[in-house]
């Protein structure tokens, strides 16, 4: 009997006398608020890099095309044969680790026509200028032309030469010195050149043999590609 008093009790205790507990799952308005305000500063910080990295990228690829159209035009007005030289890492380089990773890019210039004579088997490798010169070593009639770029140009951070291929060596060329010649009489050695910023971004700077016309696709596109179009 006294038992059912008690249960009586509770089941007829005031809904407003009974306490609840506060659902923790829940977010207030002012907690949306800050997490909506630090995702907004964090984007705000972020997306800007990101996207002057992006142009940065673009802007260099964009100035492959335009030199390339440049050192056709010399080449023929000056009666010289000019070369576009790409630089990438090579094997078993003995030079300090930060050297050997830079990517560089540069213009040299030789008096009348010189033949692209690049040797796969025996790439062309960079002169040490502290280093004595052999009576034998014949001497390159190419010189660096400080008038189009005054020193080696480095590519930005990331940014790389993923390879280069030329019409007239049956691989792609991955490490080493790579030459691209423009000759006084308008022909250009056809090639493409492979860039890549991390995994995702990638160009192809296509340059045809008889016109030198030069054509940037945003992604890799082999030779054999580029002439089956």
């Amino acid at each position: 009997m006294e038992l059912t008093k008690k249960r009586a009790v509770l089941v007829t205790t005031p809904i407003f006398l009974q306490t609840t507990k506060p659902n923790k799952a829940g977010f207030t308005l002012i907690e949306v608020l800050i997490t909506v305000a630090i995702v907004a500063a964090v984007v705000a910080l972020v997306l800007p890099k990101f996207n002057n990295r992006n142009n940065e990228m673009r802007s260099v690829v964009r100035k492959f095309m335009s030199l390339s159209r440049e050192l056709r035009a010399h080449a023929r007005l000056s009666g010289a044969t000019y070369r576009l030289v790409i630089k990438m890492p090579e094997e078993g380089n003995n030079k300090k680790e930060e050297d050997n990773e830079k990517y560089e890019f540069w213009v040299e210039k030789a008096q009348g026509q010189v033949l692209n004579n690049y040797d796969p088997k025996n790439p062309p490798k960079l002169s040490d200028p502290k280093a004595e010169k052999k009576d034998d070593e014949p001497t390159s009639p190419f010189s660096p032309d400080t008038r189009i770029i005054k020193k080696p140009e480095v590519l930005p951070g990331g940014l790389q030469f993923e390879s280069v291929e030329l019409a007239n060596i049956d691989r792609p060329i991955i490490r080493g010195i790579v030459y691209v010649h423009y000759f006084p009489t308008g022909f250009t050695d056809e090639a493409a050149i492979h860039l890549q910023y991390g995994e995702k971004l990638r160009w192809t700077i296509a340059i045809e043999s008889l016109t030198g016309h030069v054509e940037v696709i945003d992604e890799f596109r082999n030779l054999e590609d580029l002439r089956a179009k």
